[in-house]
């Protein structure tokens, strides 16, 4: 049957555990002639079920009885998080991460990053975003571009770093030189990076994923 252009007054719902659990009745629904089913239900369900797996998967990841990691406010962000009228900053390194993470990542993430929670009325509210702690007294259209990032995920914390390193870095003359230099020195030994060990010391850190970016938490103990 062409499910495409099928409609349906009730189309089947699939819900995040029936596709989490039986996996196989996906295949056996879309096979049967007599079963409409509406593509969207199909990837609305397989998208669920993804997270679910993730979550179940992720040793990080606890459930709360009180809601504190899957319950989000009205506002988008978690109510036991750092909302936009937190002033707190965070800093990315974790000396655990040498030798996970390469020498020239560090750097960044010791000395040049500097974490904080975008503050009410701005852009992104209440997420957190990552600026260079050298040049961020400026105005931001003086900085040299990339000077701010906001990553949308854990997970895009490294493609982040990536645009920061190639865009940012090497324009700001604000870095001191110092620092410059003990990245380029660095670089010719440090091995690639390891997006995994960004994600996994980014929630040992306390940062969280939520509907509308990242948000801080506190660190996990």
């Amino acid at each position: 049957m062409n499910i495409a252009n099928a409609t349906a007054p009730s189309p089947v719902l699939l819900t995040p555990e029936v596709v989490l659990h039986n996996f196989e009745l996906l295949e056996d629904i879309t096979s049967a002639s007599e079963v409409v089913v509406h593509p969207y239900e199909i990837l609305q369900a397989l998208g669920a079920a993804n997270t679910l797996i993730a979550m179940s998967e992720d040793s990080n990841f606890e459930a709360s009885s009180s809601g504190s990691i899957s319950d989000s406010a009205s506002d988008g962000y978690d109510s036991d998080c750092y909302d936009s009228t937190s002033n707190i900053k965070i800093n990315l390194y974790d000396p655990a991460d040498e030798g996970r993470i390469g020498g020239f990542h560090n750097v960044f993430r010791r000395d040049i990053y500097e974490g904080f929670v975008v503050q009410s009325g701005e852009k992104f509210e209440g997420t957190v975003a990552f600026r260079c702690r050298f040049c961020k007294h400026l105005p931001y259209k003086a900085r040299a571009k990339q000077s701010e990032v906001y990553p949308r995920t854990v997970e895009g914390l490294y493609r982040a770093h990536i645009r920061f390193n190639h865009d940012h870095f090497p324009a700001c003359k604000f870095i001191p030189r110092e620092i410059k230099a003990k990245v380029a020195r660095l670089k010719k030994s440090s091995p690639r990076g390891n997006k995994a060990a960004w994600v996994e010391s980014a929630l040992n850190k306390g940062l969280v994923n939520d509907v509308n970016g990242i948000v801080y938490c506190g660190v996990v103990n």
